[in-house]
């Protein structure tokens, strides 16, 4: 049997050597320093993911976001010289104010109402683009016959027949009443009159930087609801041939739709584009009756060449890059409890889809790299699909560029099961489509234009007796420069009609040639922008031309 050597069986101290023996001392300092760095790279990642999570309390929340944005806010301007504090537009943004004075009766006291018991009938916008009259005073004198007796509110529309072919001696008549029913709100258009001539505008808006989605902008409504009472009254005036008070309520009106144009949002954008419609209204019949003297039309020129919608379409897509950029830095520094909640409205908010409540759940957690992601891919889908489709050196749209990165953009969210995963929540929430934006701002500009050419050539016929052959005869004597077709590039289209009239058009956003043919919707209530083309025409002349003032 085997026995163990005796020699080289360890001994007791042998055991204990590799230990503490000044050999293994190295390792064993190594290891303690290698474990050491990992307790500090633990808590110190811990630390960061805390920072994440709950940011330094004394540090500015979405800090560099927030000072982009600041600057897209207008500045402060003197009271004598900002059209928007007048004493009506300032009672607006005073919570819960009332009108203490007499220039407010009772019945419409509060400012943010003003104005009511004004019927609303469902007239016609499609006056310019048919060539007949869709203002009919008879109407509107039947209508305040009516609400004088319910108070109806101005929130209903009228079931009173509105014709679209009215008689002009009918309309002269009724024309006295209405204007006589406008008269308790005569205080505030004589304020507001008083006060167009300020050169800057300036709301007292409150940014509110904690939610930008929260700014409260009460005037814009008003501001749309008095376009709408001065476009009657303007008509009115017409119809009853007191054309230097109709001048001046269209002056007003163009001066209203003005108003917002510093405005870094989108609404304010586009509240001014529908009040700028409304302001042609009355433009337009007063070519068509031939009621403007050659100063008024002069004036009314010089007004419409102001306006520039290109200009303020590349401002207002670049003011919402930045509105939406802040959102999500303010929402990653501040981790709001609920998403939708933050950016939507309680209505809204009612028929949130599964998408969204999935990143309500989970975006709490989510570290800043996430943020910064959606950040990130926001930025780049404005910048390549929502900004372009527009050349403001060359004054051009191009609609087909618009519609293509709309559908690009609605591809990009078509899978809303992994809008988490790429990172698009927060580009599916708040970008809008181009087209929505282009096709209203493109079109008012057209319009702007179509009015500045048929001022100038009511002009040339008032001068001469007749239209001229073309366009170009019109330079320099009664334009500067012709307006070219912001979507084809090339001349607007035009030509004399054998009624004694002309027929003035764009190719409108199809980019066709319809032969001055606009388009409507199927249901026949208004006119369909993306169909057909911008049309400026009139009915065929009366037999005998009225007189002006």
């Amino acid at each position: 049997m085997n026995k163990p050597d005796a020699e080289n069986s360890p001994r007791p101290q042998d055991q204990a050597e590799p230990c503490c023996s000044r050999r293994f001392l190295p390792k064993l300092l190594f290891a303690s320093v290698c474990l050491a760095t990992l307790v500090v790279l633990a808590l110190t990642l811990a630390s960061r993911l805390r920072t994440q999570a709950q940011p330094n309390p004394t540090m500015a929340v979405a800090s560099l976001e927030r000072a982009a944005a600041e600057k897209l806010v207008p500045p402060p301007v003197p009271d004598n010289e900002n059209f928007g504090a007048t004493p009506f537009f300032n009672r607006l943004f005073e919570k819960g104010a009332k009108a203490s004075d007499s220039r407010w009766p009772d019945d419409f006291s509060r400012a943010d109402q003003w104005p009511r018991h004004v019927p609303k009938l469902a007239e016609s916008q499609q006056g310019r683009l048919t060539g007949r009259f869709p203002t009919d005073l008879v109407a509107w004198k039947t209508a305040f016959e009516r609400s004088r007796d319910v108070l109806q509110s101005s929130n209903g529309e009228s079931e009173i027949e509105v014709l679209e072919q009215v008689d002009p001696a009918a309309n002269a008549a009724a024309a006295a009443f209405v204007l006589d029913a406008l008269q308790p709100y005569a205080p505030v258009l004589s304020e507001l009159q008083a006060a167009r001539v300020r050169p800057y505008t300036r709301f007292a808006v409150r940014y509110d930087w904690e939610n930008p989605w929260a700014i409260l902008l009460p005037h814009l409504a008003v501001i749309k609801r008095t376009s709408q009472l001065l476009r009657l009254k303007a008509s009115a005036e017409l119809a009853a041939g007191r054309t230097e008070a109709a001048l001046q309520d269209v002056l007003l009106l163009l001066r209203l739709a003005d108003a917002p144009k510093d405005e870094p949002t989108l609404i304010s954008q586009l509240v001014r584009v529908a009040c700028f419609e409304i302001s042609l209204h009355p433009i337009w019949e007063g070519l068509a009756n031939r009621r403007w003297s050659e100063p008024q039309l002069q004036t009314l020129q010089a007004t419409l060449e102001s306006f520039d919608f290109l200009k303020d379409l590349k401002r207002v897509l670049a003011a919402e890059r930045t509105w939406g950029s802040l959102t999500i830095a303010l929402l990653r520094d501040r981790r709001t409890p609920n998403l939708s909640r933050f950016l939507l409205s309680s209505e809204d908010q009612k028929d949130v889809e599964p998408w969204l409540q999935e990143a309500d759940r989970a975006f709490e957690n989510c570290p800043r790299d996430w943020f910064e992601a959606e950040q990130k891919n926001y930025c780049q889908l404005s910048d390549e699909l929502v900004a372009p489709g527009f050349d403001l050196g060359a004054r051009r749209v191009f609609p087909r560029v618009s519609e293509e990165n709309a559908h690009r953009l609605e591809k990009a969210f078509s899978q809303r099961d992994t809008l988490l995963e790429k990172h698009l929540v927060f580009a599916k929430l708040l970008l809008l489509p181009s087209p929505k934006v282009q096709l209203k701002l493109a079109g008012a500009q057209v319009s702007a234009d179509l009015a500045v050419v048929a001022c100038a050539l009511e002009r040339h016929q008032l001068r001469t007796g007749q239209y001229p052959q073309d366009l170009a005869a019109l330079v320099p004597q009664f334009l500067n420069q012709l307006p070219h077709d912001v979507v084809s590039g090339q001349p607007l289209h035009y030509q004399r009609t054998s009624d004694g009239r002309f027929l003035l058009y764009s190719v409108g956003w199809n980019e066709s040639d319809d032969g001055g043919e606009p388009g409507f919707f199927a249901s026949g209530h208004g006119p369909e922008k993306r169909e057909g083309d911008w049309v400026w025409r009139y009915p065929a002349l009366a037999a005998a031309r009225p007189s002006f003032e």
